[in-house]
């Protein structure tokens, strides 16, 4: 049974979700500059000090969330990570890159505080693919509970997880014809503790997200605008930023790294530093093996490292596309048994930039990008046209060393005008060929996380 308790996102450092709202021209899409960026060197005369919004005076209504709420929230987490790292890992591959990092819980979030600025079709539709598959109108969220899940869940990160940090921002173009909706920023200060900022179209406005951006996922992710990202369309930018930084609860020594081979998925090989450990969690189903390796402080704080292999006569791409479920993580956590696993790990560290437009429009969620259709009133309205999603794209970094885990995320939405054995079995599992990962917070049985190594060679071609 999923726990009723909303605790910290884990693992990695992420900044997740950047949402710009800029009014929509007759396009379907606009052309925001959001690319894969470096880190941004802009200069201006304006003063580097941020504008806030001031916050309104009063609180919006918070509910207390039953146990039968939270299991729907979480089941509808777990169907839409399955669903967007499929998605998410489709586009890489069409982009010709073969390893991937995602964070579903990222974008979910981004999403959800997206939600609390749309209307109608487009309120139902990005709340329907936050939910779990072929859902009924009971198994949708409501927008209250997304918020208050969220909410508690930020509330509880806070409270328990030093080595966690979330934060929100929300950036309003100075324009005079932008008309924004109070009750937006004050929801999304109380849901989601967001800071407000009230600026101009302009490099240095640029600059100043990217800043927040690089110290709020600790340096990991030094930007996600380009000098050009913001035009005279672009009516708001809506930031969530996550970091994690995770050590292992036992590090590997020295003496612990080998030299090893790594079979790519092209068929090639590559020279790798294989990291070995004896584990104590063995994970197996019909198609795959791996094993969990905890963070510290301790497996009562809800993190750990999953690694899952295809067997040789499955595949990577067809145990994704046929045998990843929205439950397999929690199914393969739940029939984890007791052992000795002799494991090796190469040790990694890549990014992957890509834009989940058509990922997102795949599971459901079209008028959001519709310039006819989307209705963003609820977060404001331009007296020079329809507001509608631009583009959605994340980026993310991973490194996984002889310390621990180091991640880090970033979503953009730009839119326009215990079982013990008594005697424990002996595994194996060698990470000698393309396999899936996973950051796993088991407390809530929710993966934050998941990712691909397939192919060595192209990780410094991939940073």
């Amino acid at each position: 049974m999923k726990k009723s308790v909303i605790k910290a996102f884990c693992a990695a450092a992420l900044l997740t979700a950047i949402v710009s709202v800029s009014g929509c021209s007759s396009a379907e899409t606009g052309s925001a500059a959001y690319s894969d960026p470096e880190t941004s060197s802009v200069q201006s005369e304006e003063t580097n000090e941020a504008s806030e919004i001031p916050k309104s005076e009063g609180s919006v209504s918070t509910i207390t969330l039953s146990d039968e709420q939270t299991e729907k929230l979480t089941n509808g987490i777990d169907c839409f990570s399955s669903k967007f790292f499929k998605g998410s890992r489709k586009t890489v591959k069409q982009d010709r890159k073969d390893n991937v990092i995602v964070s579903p819980l990222s974008a979910y979030t981004a999403l959800a505080m997206l939600s609390n600025g749309a209307k109608g079709v487009t309120d139902s539709e990005i709340r329907t693919i936050l939910s779990v598959d072929n859902a009924s109108d009971e198994q949708i969220p409501e927008r209250e509970e997304l918020n208050a899940y969220i909410k508690g869940y930020m509330d509880n990160l806070d409270n328990d997880d030093a080595v966690l940090s979330m934060a929100n921002s929300f950036w309003l173009m100075k324009r005079d014809d932008i008309h924004l909706n109070e009750n937006y920023p004050k929801t999304i200060d109380e849901y989601y503790h967001a800071e407000m900022f009230n600026e101009p179209v302009s490099e240095n406005t640029v600059k100043k997200i990217n800043e927040w951006v690089a110290d709020k996922t600790h340096q990991m992710i030094p930007s996600i605008l380009t000098s050009d990202s913001l035009t005279e369309d672009t009516v708001s930018i809506l930031l969530n930023a996550v970091a994690f930084e995770g050590s292992w609860m036992e590090p590997y020594e020295e003496s612990d790294v080998s030299d090893g081979t790594f079979t790519n998925i092209d068929g090639s090989s590559s020279k790798a530093d294989f990291m070995n450990s004896t584990e104590g969690r063995y994970i197996s189903d019909d198609f795959s093996t791996g094993f969990i390796k905890s963070y510290v402080p301790s497996e009562e704080y809800g993190y750990f490292f999953m690694a899952i292999l295809p067997n040789e006569d499955v595949g990577i791409d067809e145990y994704i596309d046929e045998k990843l479920s929205y439950d397999t993580f929690e199914k393969l956590y739940n029939s984890s048994v007791s052992g000795d696993v002799h494991a090796s790990l190469p040790k990694f560290s890549f990014d992957t930039y890509v834009n989940l437009n058509q990922t997102l429009s795949d599971m459901g969620m079209h008028s959001a990008f519709s310039a006819g259709n989307a209705d963003f009133s609820e977060m404001a309205v331009s007296d020079k046209g329809n507001i509608c999603v631009d583009k959605v794209v994340q980026k993310a970094h991973v490194e996984v060393d002889e310390k621990g885990t180091r991640a880090a995320a970033v979503t953009a939405i730009t839119t326009e005008d215990n079982a013990i054995a008594a005697e424990p079995e002996v595994y194996e599992v060698i990470l000698d060929r393309p396999f899936i990962f996973a950051i796993y917070d088991y407390r809530n049985n929710i993966p934050v996380f998941i990712g691909t190594v397939e192919n060595l060679d192209k990780l410094s071609q991939e940073n």
